[in-house]
């Protein structure tokens, strides 16, 4: 995470990345036509608190349709676990995750979840990924 420049990410991600002096982070965020979702990225280069953050997600009020699914919760506490990551959930007071955090220093993983999906095949449900962040933990 030390090494990560703006530059690298661009190139990984190939989007165009404009700096938000506002908010001191580098950023890019598109609206899909004729949908109400947003996708987002955003990259934080201060040594001290590196982050890089991609969101998917919808404008308050607007009524989702059906959800992004490409990456589940499920999938990437698995392949987080496979890589050493330890896991821990924060809850609300109904027992809901708000957040799945895993941990290897120096890094630090937010998963929000987003809605759920069926699978058709199998009749089980999908978590899916509103937000992932990865932070340097200090």
């Amino acid at each position: 995470m030390d090494e990560l420049t703006t530059e690298q990410v661009v190139l990984r991600t190939g989007l165009p990345l404009k700096y938000a002096p506002k908010g001191k982070v580098y950023a890019f965020t598109i609206q899909m036509p004729d949908s109400p979702w947003y996708y987002g990225v955003t990259y934080r280069d201060e040594r001290e608190a590196k982050m890089i953050e991609l969101e998917y997600s919808y404008p308050e009020g607007s009524a989702p349709r059906a959800p992004l699914c490409a990456m589940t919760v499920d999938d990437l506490a698995k392949k987080f676990k496979k890589d050493g990551f330890s896991l821990w959930i924060d809850v609300d007071e109904l027992g809901q995750a708000l957040a799945y955090y895993f941990k290897r220093s120096p890094l630090r993983v937010r998963v929000v979840p987003g809605a759920s999906v069926t699978n058709n095949e199998t009749g089980t449900y999908r978590l899916c990924v509103s937000q992932l962040m990865i932070t340097k933990a200090n």
